[in-house]
């Protein structure tokens, strides 16, 4: 079943939510929230990495978690890579997260995909970006798509 852009975005909510409670509950540093420079922080660890190609850079990422999160009954899958930074203060490290529907092999549009570098934070616009699933469960996967900024591309690659 495909989720409506409004329900991706619902589903990063929701990611978001958990990890801002995670914040306040105080999770470990080493991985999970923590204070770092007078920003609140999310490292994810694991096996995930991430691969993203923009304006001429290329940026690689590891250390994250691929899951199925269940959002009002219908499960999305979500890739979280690196460190993220909580909006308000500027990015901190690199980090990468993708959430969509689909976790079969095949090629979908929809899916909701942000990346941060140091001091900026990218998005892609889900209209304007293809994914393609290249291993069940959506373990694998490559997207390519036109960022909110200035109608550059962004491509990447993702395993988990």
């Amino acid at each position: 079943m495909r989720l409506s852009l409004t329900l991706v975005t619902g589903v990063a909510t929701v990611v978001a939510a958990f990890t801002l409670a995670w914040t306040a509950a105080g999770a470990p540093v080493a991985c999970g929230p923590a204070q770092v420079g007078g920003a609140t922080v999310r490292t994810w660890c694991g096996p995930a990495k991430a691969t993203i190609t923009w304006a001429g850079k290329t940026v690689t990422i590891r250390g994250g978690a691929c899951e199925l999160v269940d959002y009002q009954g219908i499960e999305a899958f979500t890739v979280t890579v690196g460190r993220y930074t909580v909006p308000r203060a500027k990015p901190k490290f690199s980090s990468f997260s993708a959430a969509g529907s689909d976790t079969k092999p095949g090629t979908y549009s929809g899916w909701l995909i942000n990346f941060q570098t140091p001091g900026k934070q990218w998005t892609l616009r889900p209209t304007k970006t293809t994914v393609k699933i290249t291993a069940t469960g959506a373990k694998k996967g490559t997207f390519s798509g036109t960022l909110y900024e200035g109608a550059k591309t962004a491509k990447g690659s993702w395993t988990c």
